[in-house]
């Protein structure tokens, strides 16, 4: 157990040592496919998605992964405009987050001061309780869009490129208006729905690092050698 905590911590250490053009993106897609291992030697059953969130879940401290994210809550309320009270409930999270958001992307939108699951529960529609192919709550929540974005870089190898303003508290997630230049002047009427949600790369090693200490802590526990499912096939992508 010491041998596998030093060796993905090695390898950990690695990743933010890079010095490149790229580094941003090399980092984040790097940090995202160093948890995707963590959770293949954790849940080796598991579909990829699956074993990602539960290990996050399981073995990591951050507090906000269950927050509600204002733009998926708002496409999908405005996909059913007939549910009422989700769509009010909508509006209101996402004006919260423009007036937070602050001129020219000047600002930024932290994410304890998003709803949580709680507070959807209350205007959820009843109807999608009971259909399996209706809307999922899940699929709003924080620790989900980080999933999101682990694809766009894992299999796309690309992210949305962030405001050319200085990004404040990078270490930590957060939403800002992002930037639309035209021969190279930044546009005055900025749309309020032109929002990004940023990971920075100090919250995905700082959040790499967490999960590393806890799970080989209940590897250590539980006397489970994690090198066998670490090293398995690559056939749970």
């Amino acid at each position: 157990m010491s041998d596998f905590k030093n060796y993905v911590l090695e390898r950990l250490e690695n990743i933010k040592l890079i010095e490149s053009a790229d580094k941003e993106l090399q980092k984040k897609l790097l940090y995202m496919a160093y948890l995707d291992s963590l959770a293949g030697a954790r849940y080796p059953s598991k579909p990829n998605k699956k074993a990602f969130i539960s290990m996050i879940k399981d073995y990591s401290t951050w507090e906000y992964f269950d927050k509600i994210c204002p733009l998926a809550l708002k496409r999908l309320s405005d996909k059913y405009p007939q549910h009422t009270e989700l769509k009010e409930f909508a509006k209101k999270a996402y004006n919260q987050m423009v007036a937070q958001g602050g001129q020219f992307g000047a600002a930024q939108v932290s994410l304890n001061s998003l709803p949580s699951k709680d507070e959807l529960e209350v205007v959820w529609p009843p109807i999608w309780n009971d259909a399996a192919s209706s809307p999922n709550r899940e699929n709003l929540t924080q620790i989900v869009q980080l999933y999101h974005c682990r694809n766009t870089l894992v299999h796309s190898f690309q992210h949305r490129k962030e405001s050319p303003y200085p990004r404040r508290n990078s270490n930590v997630i957060h939403y800002r208006q992002y930037m639309r230049a035209e021969g190279g002047n930044i546009i005055a009427n900025l749309k309020h729905d032109e929002f990004e949600l940023v990971h920075p790369i100090q919250f995905l090693y700082e959040l790499c690092t967490d999960v590393t200490s806890n799970l080989t802590e209940f590897f250590l526990k539980e006397e489970i050698n994690p090198f066998e499912s670490y090293y398995d096939d690559f056939g749970r992508y």
